[in-house]
């Protein structure tokens, strides 16, 4: 989070070189955020986010006033270990008070071995030892965009619709919003991967210029997903994690 209880000064021109901006409006209130070169990040969001009835409408801040440790939510490893530190103990005495054993005859045997045929089989995988060298395959060209379809699952629908701000918004802005951070998301995504240049080692495949375009979105609610019904689809499981969310969009009909 961002300690909003200092001002800030929020100065941008559009002229500045390699800036970049996304904001959408919804309701009458921005939300996006605006890269400045050598300078910083800043995000733009509705004031509805961190406070009740406020006397403005929007929230600026730099990203150098955020915490962006992963792990800062994580407990301290030092504060304990959930009553086995006796067990904790005895485990680094013993790994501290091992001994490494001497290798028996048959292992020195094997070693003096593998030593003589690593001479034969050290450059087996390279070029000379493998036939004709390998086809080089052609860049991109024009074929050079990604089309994606976006899916919101009914967690999120039911976090953006009642926890985000101070009061619960209407369907209609529900679905706004999540399309507002959809948005947000592909424009960053474009704006690292456009500049990027990918490339292999020996420069044989290259990839430049990458684009993203939605081509389809949907978005779960939690009366199409039945989550408070009797038969709740597997996407109301508020568990799940992004390995098995994408195994269960592989296995839909879309």
């Amino acid at each position: 989070m961002a300690d909003l209880r200092r001002p800030v000064l929020f100065l941008f021109s559009p002229d500045t070189p390699g800036s970049f901006a996304h904001v959408a409006v919804i309701n009458g209130t921005a939300r996006g955020y605006v890269q400045v070169p050598g300078h910083t990040t800043f995000h733009i969001e509705p004031a509805t986010m961190y406070f009740k009835n406020p006397s403005f409408h929007t929230v600026i801040y730099p990203e150098t006033r955020m915490n962006l440790d992963p792990y800062r939510h994580r407990r301290n490893a030092d504060m304990g270990m959930c009553g086995n530190d006796a067990a904790a103990e005895w485990m680094r005495w013993h790994a501290r008070s091992a001994i490494d054993p001497q290798p028996d005859n048959r292992a020195r045997r094997y070693r003096r071995e593998t030593e003589k045929d690593s001479d034969k089989s050290h450059n087996k995988y390279s070029a000379e030892s493998n036939g004709s060298p390998r086809q080089r395959r052609s860049n991109l060209g024009e074929k050079n965009t990604c089309y994606l379809y976006l899916r919101a699952d009914p967690i999120l629908w039911e976090h953006i619709k009642h926890n985000k701000y101070n009061t619960i918004l209407s369907n209609e802005r529900t679905q706004e919003e999540i399309l507002a951070f959809f948005a947000s998301h592909v424009s960053a995504v474009k704006n690292i991967y456009s500049k990027t240049d990918f490339r292999t080692y020996d420069n044989s495949v290259r990839y430049m210029g990458v684009d993203f375009l939605v081509l389809r979105t949907s978005i779960m609610t939690m009366e199409n997903q039945d989550c408070n019904g009797k038969n709740p689809t597997r996407y109301c499981n508020r568990n799940i994690d992004v390995t098995n969310f994408l195994n269960l969009n592989s296995m839909d009909q879309h």
